[in-house]
C-alpha cells in the first residue's frame, strides 16, 4: 500500500488523532497524574459504552441515516435487565434475551416507519427516544430499580490484564466491524438503499 495515499485518504482521522494528542499531553502537564495508567484506565472504561454505541451508530451513518433513540433505549435495557432478573444471574439467562427482543423490537419499528412511511430518521428517532423516556419515567416514578446481577457489574468494573472488561467488548466489537466494512461489500448494499428511506 502506497503510504502518502493512505495518509492523503485519511488526513482527516489522522489530524483528530494528532489533536487528541495534543491534548493529552498539555492535560498530563498541567494535571500531574492525568497520565497514569490508573486514570487511563478510567478513561478508557467511561468511554467504552460510548465507543460501544458509536459502533453501532457507525454503520447507521454510513447508510445516510441517524439514530437519536439509543440514549433511552440503552436505558431501557438496562432497567429491564436489572429488574426482570432481581439481580439474579441465573435469571440472566432468559432475562437478557428478553431484553434483546423488546428492544429489537423497538428498533423494527424505527426501521419499518422510516423506510416504508417516509418518516425522516432524525424525526423518529427523536420521537422514539422521548417515548421511552415518558414510558420509563412513568414506570420507575424515577427510582433506579433493582441493581444489575453480579455478572454484569463484573463485566462493568473488573479487569483481566489491567484492561477493563468492557474495553475488550468495545475492541472486538471494533475489530468485527472494521473486518464487515473493508472485507464485505457492505459498500454495495449501501449504495442500493432507498436514499429516501433514511434522508
Amino acid at each position: 500500500m502506497n503510504i502518502k495515499a493512505a495518509v492523503k485518504r485519511n488526513q482527516s482521522v489522522i489530524f483528530c488523532y494528532l489533536i487528541a494528542f495534543v491534548l493529552f499531553a498539555g492535560f498530563s502537564i498541567y494535571m500531574p497524574g492525568f497520565a497514569s495508567l490508573s486514570h487511563i484506565r478510567t478513561v478508557f472504561l467511561e468511554s467504552a459504552l460510548i465507543g460501544i454505541v458509536a459502533v453501532g451508530q457507525t454503520l447507521v451513518i454510513l447508510t445516510g441515516g441517524i439514530d437519536l433513540s439509543v440514549a433511552w433505549m440503552m436505558t431501557i435495557g438496562a432497567y429491564m435487565v436489572s429488574n426482570l432478573t432481581g439481580s439474579s444471574d441465573a435469571k440472566l439467562v432468559w432475562g437478557f434475551p428478553l431484553m434483546l427482543i423488546v428492544t429489537f423490537g423497538l428498533g423494527a419499528i424505527n426501521g419499518f416507519c422510516i423506510s416504508c412511511l417516509r418518516v425522516p430518521a432524525i424525526v423518529m428517532t427523536l420521537g422514539m427516544n422521548i417515548i421511552l423516556q415518558g414510558v420509563l419515567v412513568a414506570m420507575t416514578q424515577g427510582s433506579p430499580g433493582q441493581s444489575a446481577p453480579e455478572f454484569l457489574q463484573m463485566i462493568g468494573q473488573k479487569n483481566v490484564g489491567g484492561i477493563p472488561y468492557l474495553v475488550i467488548i468495545w475492541i472486538v466489537l471494533t475489530g468485527v466491524v472494521m473486518v464487515m466494512l473493508f472485507k464485505m461489500k457492505l459498500n454495495k448494499i449501501a449504495a442500493r438503499w432507498p436514499a429516501k428511506a433514511v434522508a
